[in-house]
């Protein structure tokens, strides 16, 4: 810990002693007698029109050069240019064509489907109708068969009702008879005809 308060006195005095002071000074005016600073912009702007000149006229040469020996590169290139146009036109036809393709499976399927749906349709309304005609049948089977018993107990109700009509009358009858016997028979008995003398 003593060691590093040591090296940190130590620091500001060797940093001072390792910059040089500088020394500042007045200011004058220029003097007379002194000749003025050679100009370095008088010169360098008639060389670098020349050099701008220079740079622009092997510019020019350069591109004449090459224009005039590549006469075959224009013509190659118009024939490259050609080539991907084909290609590009052989890529359409086959991207339509293709295009075509799918249209026509997908219409395809599409009929496909209808067909399927109209049949399962055709097969579920045919199911239906003959489910309502048995049931149209069976509702009928059963209204002649109620039908049918109720006659039967009709009869049965009918046949009932006269026995017991005719044995009610026949007994009726009985008993007035009987009573028409006990009657005459009475009166037979009050006037003396019924007795032996």
């Amino acid at each position: 810990m003593l060691r590093s308060q040591v090296t940190r006195a130590a620091r500001p005095s060797v940093a001072r002693l390792a910059v040089p002071a500088t020394i500042r000074t007045l200011a004058t005016a220029d003097q007379p007698n002194t000749p003025p600073p050679p100009s370095s912009m008088a010169k360098e702007g008639a060389d670098n029109s020349k050099l701008w000149l220079g740079l622009g006229a092997a510019g020019v040469a350069g591109v004449a050069y090459y224009y005039y020996t590549q006469p075959d590169d224009a013509k190659a290139l118009q024939a490259n240019a050609k080539k991907h146009e084909e290609e590009a036109k052989a890529k359409t036809r086959e991207a339509v064509d293709a295009a075509k393709a799918r249209g026509d499976d997908a219409y395809k399927k599409g009929q496909l489907r209808y067909e399927d749906a109209k049949s399962s349709a055709q097969q579920k309304y045919d199911s239906a109708l003959s489910c309502a005609e048995s049931t149209a049948n069976d509702a009928s089977e059963r209204a002649r068969v109620a039908a049918h018993d109720a006659q039967a107990k009709l009869d049965s109700y009918k046949k009932s009702a006269e026995s017991t009509i005719y044995g009610a009358r026949d007994d009726a009858k009985a008993k007035a008879d009987a009573k028409a016997k006990e009657a005459e028979d009475t009166g037979r008995g009050w006037f003396g005809w019924g007795k032996g003398k």
